[in-house]
């Protein structure tokens, strides 16, 4: 096994890395934090309690994951973006950061979001609370509506009740 951490690492109890893992410095984890094999997580990343990070994930700078959620295998979560509580991010899915014309805007998935596979989130994105983004889906304006959005763009296919 393998691992490079900081010295600085504060993390909570039940904390679990998996092999070959880079973790920079002033990285927080929250209690019951899982961290599978190949991992990076980069300098200023705070995570929550019992999350849940697949092989091959990488996340940006200073990124906040909340508590509860789960991050699937080869996940790039681009710097600054927030992640609300619960979560799920399916594998493949990318984050961009950087638009067209080189300007940093960090996106926002909101908390109990469920994001399907091989998805592609624009950057400087909103998808609001309680959203379902179906696989391979395309985000490319902020998504508001409570429902189930697919496509290339992703547009809204049902509406769920309040």
């Amino acid at each position: 096994m393998y691992n490079r951490i900081s010295d600085n690492l504060v993390h909570g109890q039940g904390l679990q890395i998996g092999d070959f893992c880079l973790i920079e410095d002033d990285v927080v984890l929250g209690d019951n934090v899982s961290i599978s094999s190949y991992a990076y997580i980069k300098k200023g990343t705070r995570i929550g309690n019992n999350v849940k990070i697949s092989s091959y994930v990488r996340t940006g700078e200073n990124c906040v994951i909340g508590s509860g959620s789960t991050i699937k295998p080869k996940c790039i979560i681009s710097p600054d973006c927030f992640l609300g509580e619960e979560v799920f991010m399916g594998p493949g899915t990318i984050m961009i950061h950087v638009t067209l014309e080189r300007v940093h805007k960090p996106s926002t998935i909101q908390s109990n979001c469920f994001i399907g596979s091989m998805c592609l989130i624009d950057p400087g994105i909103t998808i609001h609370e309680g959203i379902v983004l179906g696989s391979k889906a395309y985000a490319h304006s902020d998504l508001i509506e409570c429902g189930l959005y697919v496509g290339i763009p992703a547009k809204i296919v049902k509406v769920f009740n309040a």
